[in-house]
């Protein structure tokens, strides 16, 4: 019996190691990028974990070349202090924080989230002085090891203790505005990270602080659409199917080696938007297929649909 468990316990140390391995690869390639990636003048950066980095968020606001994502996924508090160096010397206007729901999630506590939050925006603090921070709210999510909501609630009181004590530092309750996602549709699929409607509550909640209109049509919650896709794959072709398409834009399909450029940063071309998709990579033809049909989908129900300029497909890696 021993060695039964001796061995069951292997082959799940085995497959831990084995899934961070895999999920190092593509979160290594981001945080690599941004050490070579200029950010533009009064750049308004969107910092934080998947939850972040899935959101469109130029597109989001205007498809404003100011607004960058520097989400990653399956980040922690301690990566965004690791690498915040990356963005902070170009001294960019604002910074929009969301940090901890994966540290809650592996067993690290509610302090040590703090400590990494607040030795980040000292950092930020020295490098940028004017640079205005908002500490947003982790936000409500199923049950995960030590998370829960009492403990998102008592780190979220930890964070909002250091916004209060940093000048033009502000803390950003989205908390309380999106308990709908431990309910799923039309919050979330996973009950942890976001559809199109998901966004178009939090980018309402933070448009002043931005200080740019948000793009989610009125409408989002009825017609978004998954184009028969789940997971995070389902979420991504929500947020396809509501944003708009202009005869201007380029669009960039496929996986994850897609999906995780920065495309418009790096061509200096504010028209490319990403209609790509990860996890699972996803670069297969079928997947693919239906993220196309989602960028298209909606036209009657009063979404922009025009003939874009150009389109670039990479796919079939898994076929």
């Amino acid at each position: 019996m021993k060695s039964k468990t001796l061995y069951l316990a292997v082959l799940m140390l085995v497959g831990m190691i084995q899934s961070i391995t895999a999920d190092q690869a593509f979160r290594s390639h981001r945080y690599d990028s941004w050490k070579v990636m200029a950010l533009p003048e009064n750049a308004i950066v969107f910092v934080g974990n998947s939850i972040t980095d899935m959101g469109l968020w130029s597109e989001s606001f205007g498809n404003d070349p100011r607004v960058v994502n520097r989400g990653n996924s399956g980040g922690y508090s301690f990566e965004v202090l690791d690498n915040v160096e990356s963005w902070v010397h170009f001294k960019p206007a604002k910074v929009f924080i969301k940090i901890g729901t994966n540290d809650l999630g592996t067993d690290y506590k509610e302090q040590s989230i703090a400590d990494n939050v607040k030795k980040t925006v000292d950092i930020i603090r020295r490098e940028s002085p004017q640079t205005e921070i908002y500490l947003q709210s982790i936000l409500p999510a199923r049950d995960q090891l030590y998370k829960s909501l009492k403990t998102i609630q008592a780190t979220n009181a930890l964070l909002k203790a250091i916004a209060d004590a940093n000048e033009k530092t502000t803390y950003v309750d989205l908390y309380s505005k999106m308990g709908g996602i431990r309910n799923g549709v039309p919050y979330s699929l996973d009950n942890l990270h976001l559809e199109a409607y998901g966004y178009k509550v939090w980018t309402e909640a933070i448009k002043d602080y931005v200080g740019i209109t948000p793009s989610y049509p009125a409408n989002t919650e009825t017609i978004q659409n998954t184009s028969g896709l789940g997971g995070s794959h389902g979420m991504r072709a929500t947020y396809f199917s509501v944003l708009p398409i202009t005869k201007t834009d380029i669009l960039f399909f496929g996986d994850e080696m897609v999906k995780n450029g920065e495309w418009n940063e790096l061509l200096h071309n504010a028209n490319i938007k990403n209609r790509a998709s990860w996890w699972g990579y996803g670069g297969n033809i079928a997947t693919v297929s239906k993220l196309v049909d989602a960028a298209f989908a909606n036209k009657s129900n009063g979404v922009k649909r025009e003939t874009p300029a150009k389109m670039l497909l990479y796919t079939a890696t898994e076929d």
